[in-house]
């Protein structure tokens, strides 16, 4: 998960390969040379892809992959923003209408 940055980057908190044997498994590395949301926009259960998977270390040659890719669900959260307005000033007409001049977000 992470929270809304206006790109689609991923960071995977881990990768792993299943099937390789207890005796390799401290030399079979999965490489990732990319992860990425599926869009940048907020939401839940959002679709990562990671690719150009590949596999390293001493015992990889002894394996292939059956996939280049992957995918996972994560959250992309919405980010809290506070307003602020520029009120403008006026003469006094007996009402309490304001006019704004500027609003920004920050």
């Amino acid at each position: 998960d992470k929270p809304y940055d206006g790109n689609t980057t991923a960071t995977l908190s881990s990768q792993t390969v299943t099937g390789v044997l207890a005796g390799d498994a401290a030399n079979v590395d999965l490489l990732v040379t990319a992860a990425n949301f599926d869009t940048a926009a907020a939401g839940t259960n959002k679709t990562v892809t990671a690719t150009g998977l590949s596999l390293s270390g001493s015992a990889a040659s002894n394996y292939t992959l059956s996939a280049t890719s992957a995918t996972d669900l994560a959250d992309i959260t919405a980010i809290s923003v506070t307003p602020h307005v520029v009120a403008n000033d006026k003469p006094y007409d007996g009402n309490t209408t304001a006019t704004v001049s500027s609003n920004r977000f920050s």
